[in-house]
């Protein structure tokens, strides 16, 4: 499809000035003097396993300018979460820390996701922030593109560097796959949820909630909460029982009713 892989200069020609992730990248960057380096846009879209010749080609060019005298301040990532090869199950924690292999430990990496997204302990370990959208369909990327390059600018203006605490309950699906077309859905309640508990905790930057991908047939799949927080001793217990407690008990809710085949005749000849 058009525009569905670009490198370089090409992804600004087809994205600036568009109502995008891109696009609220480019509009943040213009904004806050930002000297972008954008190697690689790769949207394939839902499908089965990319080849591994495929995601080694594609993570070169990520990692290309990475390699450079040109050391980098700080990585913005634009990824899905639910990324499988033919031989790895977790594409966005190898990319991740593929990336934080080149680039060390004091570099800020800030990750946005799809709240459908299988987030890993790898991912949350190689991150310093994980937003994902926060509805779906997803009509907020622009707004989630706006925050997390927020988050990135407060530690490349001296802020301290955050990190990622996982809260993944032992669920396979949940939250409703993401809904929030209903209000009163699993999934607008605990993103009310977590929005209380950060302005509960100053020590926390965001919680973002995924429910995962429960068609992937992969080990980390379900739903999950990342919590970008100072770090410090404090191990956020109080928040990651609360969203764990909660993802539990509205495991089965649902705001759309299932019918079987033969329902399903019988209310389109209806």
């Amino acid at each position: 499809a058009d525009g569905a892989l670009l490198c370089s200069g090409d992804i600004a020609r087809h994205f600036r000035g568009t109502e995008t992730d891109w696009g609220s990248l480019f509009d943040f960057a213009d904004r806050h003097d930002w000297e972008l380096v954008t190697p690689l846009h790769a949207d394939g879209g839902a499908g089965g396993a990319l080849t591994e010749a495929a995601f080694e080609e594609l993570i070169d060019i990520l990692l290309q300018p990475l390699g450079g005298h040109e050391p980098c301040d700080g990585i913005l990532l634009m990824l899905h979460g639910s990324m499988v090869s033919e031989r790895i199950e977790d594409c966005e924690g190898e990319i991740l820390t593929r990336v934080r292999q080149v680039v060390g430990s004091n570099v800020p990496i800030v990750v946005t996701l799809d709240p459908h997204a299988n987030v890993t302990y790898r991912m949350a370990d190689m991150s310093n922030a994980v937003v994902a959208y926060r509805t779906t369909p997803h009509v907020d990327q622009v707004k989630t593109t706006q925050f997390a390059c927020r988050l990135l600018n407060e530690m490349l203006s001296g802020g301290p560097l955050t990190q990622v605490r996982l809260v993944k309950p032992p669920l396979l699906a949940g939250l409703d796959s993401a809904r929030t077309t209903s209000e009163d859905g699993p999934m607008p309640r605990i993103l009310d949820l977590a929005e209380r508990l950060v302005k509960e905790n100053p020590a926390i930057k965001h919680i973002s909630v995924q429910a995962g991908y429960s068609y992937g047939d992969v080990f980390d799949i379900g739903p999950s909460a990342a919590i970008t927080c100072l770090k410090a001793t404090d191990k956020y217990n109080k928040e990651s029982n609360a969203l764990s407690n909660y993802m539990w008990r509205t495991r089965a809710e649902r705001t759309i009713e299932f019918h079987s085949v033969d329902e399903g005749l019988t209310i389109a000849e209806s």
